[in-house]
């Protein structure tokens, strides 16, 4: 039974030619929008978060102080950003973006999101905070491979074409270094 489920969920993802492009650009490479190429909304989540706190911090909230609380929090808040995409209307192009190799596609959209979710929560307390930001560390570099579907498939994501991966891996990096000298 097991390998049937499995069977259907391969078919239901699609080949690169069979994918439905609405809105795609004919080269994968041109992501631009007229207000804001490149925009990769998690990232900005995350640097308005933080210059938010940090402001705070030197009006005097206490809990907020340092760049180190205030970049934890602002990772919190953009992983439970992004764990809500799994389970709202762009979930099936996470789907698409699983690789071909990995099996029962929905499936690891559904627990990606939840680790996303569990590890932005585990950030919050300092009894978890550690090992919440190394697993999330890990989760981002396991996760990159969909963000290479995504850009080889022309996976549309809130009707714009992905994020390239010149701009992606850096941003990737920067949230992997700072989850690491969060919890270090």
């Amino acid at each position: 039974m097991g390998e049937r489920n499995h069977q259907k969920e391969s078919n239901e993802r699609q080949t690169p030619d069979s994918i439905q492009k609405p809105g795609a650009t004919a080269n994968a490479t041109n992501n631009t929008d007229s207000k804001s190429p490149y925009l990769v909304m998690p990232f900005l989540i995350f640097l308005v978060t933080c210059f938010i706190l940090r402001a705070l911090g030197t009006l005097g909230v206490e809990t907020v102080d340092s760049w180190h609380t205030s970049v934890r929090v602002a990772l919190a808040v953009m992983f439970i950003f992004t764990s809500t995409t799994h389970f709202t209307s762009n979930r099936d192009a996470l789907v698409r973006m699983v690789p071909h190799s990995v099996p029962y596609p929905k499936q690891v959209v559904t627990v990606t999101g939840i680790a996303e979710l569990v590890g932005a929560v585990g950030l919050l307390w300092p009894v978890t905070d550690r090992i919440a930001g190394f697993g999330l560390a890990a989760l981002l570099v396991v996760l990159f491979p969909a963000n290479i579907v995504a850009v080889r498939n022309e996976v549309v994501i809130h009707g714009k074409p992905p994020t390239p991966l010149w701009v992606r891996l850096p941003i990737q990096l920067v949230w992997i270094a700072s989850l690491l000298w969060v919890t270090w």
